[in-house]
């Protein structure tokens, strides 16, 4: 009995080391703040190196030095199951929203928060020092559990910045959103379920284009009259504000051979219409996908600058279209061209993280690629000639990427504090959504990773996906299920909001940071009882 009570306290202990190491870092951060040691300019140069330099050179050194061939099959169950993780959260994130009070500026934040989670410095930290111990291979497993974590790491720059996902954040910050009342729930679903019903086509509501281009039937003109054959008067401008409601508020008038009291009778009113998501989506400006850590890196000046730097996204400003007299292109655009400046404004976005992944990959799993960085079997001293030093040609490259990435972890989470100590939360605690906190905080720290802990259990047992004896797999998988949310949101947030302040999201993140030292030591614990 003594025996397995001392096993679980090890357990425990191992599990709370590395929580406590990043605690410390947080704490600093915070202290050094507030004794205004470490000011905003100088927390946005340290969070640009780190994103732009530190990070990408963590992910590189361990990729190249912990994959090869036969681990690379890991790449697909993780994949999958981070996925899995995206999916749940924000399913969980929309019941959050549907049952209960979410201010006005955090109704798309909230969905945003469900899906992006902090799988890069934290999850790190914690990885780098529980696999040095048993039951982990020190040796292999603190690199191969970095590069499964840069898995991770690529999903998510994917979804939020790579699919646009970051874009939600700028819909709470509309006039039309910030000023509308959400309707009861009941009201709120019989109008989601009439546009089901129109979506399977069991409803045909009057469309606008229709109305736009209706004309009434030709009446034969007189010519004793001298009257003209009908004409149809069509509206010269169109408004587009930023959610999409297209407010074409003139008619089209008939002019014919009867009284001209009849024209206000054959005038036809354009109902507003709403844009499509992706239209949406696309008339809401990028930001650079580097968004620092520091929460006031970015001036509240430079925020509403940012936020209205496009005309189509700016809620106090339209976009004219002219109809009738405007002139047609005379050559058709060229779609070669379009695409490529669509693929080249994509690699511009792509962040630096990403770049470390795609470029890792081929390193690490092409063997002649693989023998200029490190030791391949079969290559390294034979066909692949070593340096005067005895290493491979470009060692060198690797140890600089390693040595450089070893200030990421620790620089972020001092980031991270300082950002805490810059964050603003309402005086009356009243006024805080706080049912909607707790349940976020259970959903996203408590509910997907006993999810998780069943789900990857059974793929152990069940399936080859985590195979027993890769414990550093199985570990990943199961810890970075219950990661608070990302803290980059909170920069996107800033940025997008023309006030330059991000309040509620900072009452969401409190509480899931504040519980992380708890919660993440014992689901560590749970999943290093899992592997053991």
């Amino acid at each position: 009995m003594s025996s397995s009570a001392g096993n679980a306290g090890q357990i425990i202990y191992k599990a709370f080391t590395p929580t406590l190491k990043m605690a410390l870092c947080i704490v600093a951060g915070f202290i050094t703040t507030k004794a205004g040691m470490l000011p905003p300019s100088a927390a946005k140069g340290i969070s640009l190196v780190t994103m732009n330099i530190s990070l990408p050179c963590l992910i590189f050194g361990s990729m190249v030095s912990a994959f090869t061939p036969h681990n690379v099959a890991a790449m697909g169950p993780l994949v999958l199951v981070a996925v899995i993780y995206e999916i749940l959260g924000l399913l969980c994130a929309f019941i959050v929203k549907e049952i209960a009070w979410v201010p006005k500026d955090f109704r798309w934040g909230i969905l945003v928060m469900g899906v992006v989670s902090n799988w890069g410095n934290l999850p790190t930290a914690v990885v780098q020092t529980m696999a040095r111990e048993p039951p982990f291979n020190p040796a292999t497993d603190v690199d191969l559990g970095v590069a499964y974590i840069a898995i991770f790491v690529l999903v998510m720059n994917t979804t939020f910045f790579g699919l646009g996902f970051h874009k939600l954040c700028a819909w709470d910050f509309t006039d039309d959103h910030a000023a509308e009342d959400l309707l009861p729930f009941k009201q709120r679903w019989r109008a989601r379920f009439e546009t089901v019903q129109r979506w399977l086509g069991r409803k045909k509501p009057a469309r606008a284009e229709d109305a736009e281009i209706a004309l009434a039937e030709p009446a034969e003109p007189e010519a004793s009259s001298g009257h003209l054959r009908p004409i149809l008067e069509v509206p010269s401008v169109e408004r587009l504000d930023y959610r999409g409601a297209e407010s074409i508020a003139t008619s089209a008038t008939r002019v014919g051979t009867h009284k001209a009291s009849d024209l206000d009778s054959n005038r036809t009113t354009i109902k507003p219409r709403k844009r499509s998501f992706t239209s949406r989506m696309e008339a809401t400006p990028r930001i650079p996908a580097t968004a620092p850590l520091d929460s006031q890196a970015t001036t509240a000046a430079e925020s509403v600058q940012l936020a209205h730097s496009d005309k189509q996204y700016t809620s106090g400003s339209v976009y004219t279209r002219t109809y009738g007299n405007e002139p047609s292109p005379a050559t058709p655009p060229n779609r070669r061209r379009e695409w490529g400046a669509r693929l080249m404004k994509m690699l511009r976005n792509t962040p630096p993280p990403t770049w470390a992944v795609v470029f890792g990959l081929p390193c690490s799993l092409v063997s002649p690629l693989k023998a200029l960085l490190t030791d391949v079997p079969g290559w390294t001293g034979s066909r692949m000639p070593n340096a005067p030093d005895g290493n491979p040609p470009l060692h060198f490259i690797l140890e600089t990427s390693i040595f450089i990435g070893a200030i990421a972890v620790p620089m972020a989470l001092i980031l991270l504090g300082a950002s805490f100590a810059r964050l603003t939360v309402p005086s009356r605690w009243r006024d805080l959504p706080l049912t909607a906190i707790t349940l976020m905080t259970v959903s996203k720290m408590i509910l997907i990773p006993v999810f998780s802990v069943f789900v990857v259990q059974a793929m152990r047992k069940n399936t080859g996906l985590f195979p027993p004896q890769e414990k550093i797999r199985t570990f990943v998988a199961i810890l970075l299920s219950g990661t608070p949310a990302a803290a980059n949101q909170l920069v996107v947030t800033q940025i997008y909001n023309p006030a330059g302040t991000a309040h509620t999201l900072a009452s969401f993140l409190l509480l899931q940071y504040a519980l992380m030292f708890i919660l993440s030591t014992g689901l560590a614990a749970i999943a290093l009882y899992i592997v053991a």
